[in-house]
Formats: structure tokens, sequence, C-alpha cells
């Protein structure tokens, strides 16, 4: 047979082990020093303090150095207005440039003009070159893909005739 006692029922209780006392274990009432550590972090702000005095007060002294020593313009007469300085000059406005510049591309994108009058050369808007690709292909190397060593093959492109003058006669 067994003898297997079941526990009690309910919860256990901890026992009050308060009266024992043993001398030689105890917490070590050394290991932090507050005074020490509130005074290294007084003593860090006023450092702090102390060096943006003086860093403020070097600033505004050679500020005023620099204004009392600044040397007068060569010539006291005034720039008419109207006159810029000499070549280069810098951008006065980036953004305003390359705006103007992307204009002028876009105008010259979708817009009729000569490349070369007298040889006869045009451009044409790039919607109506599309359209000739499509329609005439690209150009092809006569004598297939790659270059051989042995040939001189040329690209040819297919002519386009200009029926009108562009407008403008750029």
């Amino acid at each position: 047979m067994s003898t297997h006692h079941s526990p009690p029922e309910g919860p256990r209780k901890t026992p009050n082990v308060s009266h024992i006392k043993n001398p030689d274990i105890t917490h070590e009432e050394s290991d932090v020093n507050v005074r020490a550590i509130l005074g290294f972090i007084g003593g860090l702000f006023g450092a702090l303090i102390v060096t943006y005095l003086v860093v403020s007060g070097l600033y505004r002294y050679f500020d005023t150095r620099e204004t009392k020593l600044e040397v007068p313009p060569v010539s006291r007469v005034q720039r008419p207005s109207g006159q810029l300085p000499p070549e280069p000059r810098l951008q006065t406005d980036p953004q305003e440039d390359m705006k103007k510049l992307r204009a002028e591309e876009d105008a010259k994108l979708h817009s009729y003009g000569w490349v070369d009058q007298p040889a006869g050369i045009a451009h044409i808007p790039i919607e109506e070159a599309m359209k000739l690709v499509v329609r005439k292909g690209l150009p092809v190397a006569s004598t297939g893909f790659g270059k051989d060593e042995s040939c001189d093959c040329q690209l040819t492109a297919p002519k386009v005739e200009v029926k009108q003058k562009p407008e403008g006669g750029k």
C-alpha cells in the first residue's frame, strides 16, 4: 500500500523568518555615493555654462573687430545699376534657367524648323518622327547584323523629303 498524502487544500503560507539575523550577510552601503554624482553633474553643468559664455563672448569680440577692420571699397563711385560684372557670372536663378531651357527644348521637339537650310536638312516634331519610323522602319545595315571586318558596311536610312518650308525659317 502506498502512503501517499495529498497536499492540504488552499494557499500555502510563507513562514515568518524575520527573527533570523546573520550579521555577516548584509547589503553594501558604500556602492553609490549620491553626493559625488550630484556634484559631478553640477560641475559639468557649470562648465557647460562657462564654455557657452566664453564662446559667445569670443564671437562678439571677433564680430566687432572684423567690422572695425573692414576695408572700404576701392572706389566710392557706384556702378550703374544696369551694368553687370564681367564674365563668367554665376547663375542668379538656376531653377528659372532650367525652366527656360526645358521650354526651349520642348518647343524644338514639337515644331518644324531648319537644322541646315542650304543643305535642306530640317527637324520635325517628335510625334511625326515616331510615325515615320513606324511607317518606314528603322535604318538597317546593308549586310546584316554586326560589323564585318572584310567589308565596309554603311547604315542606310530612308530619305525624307520636306514638302513645305518650315515656318520661321529656323
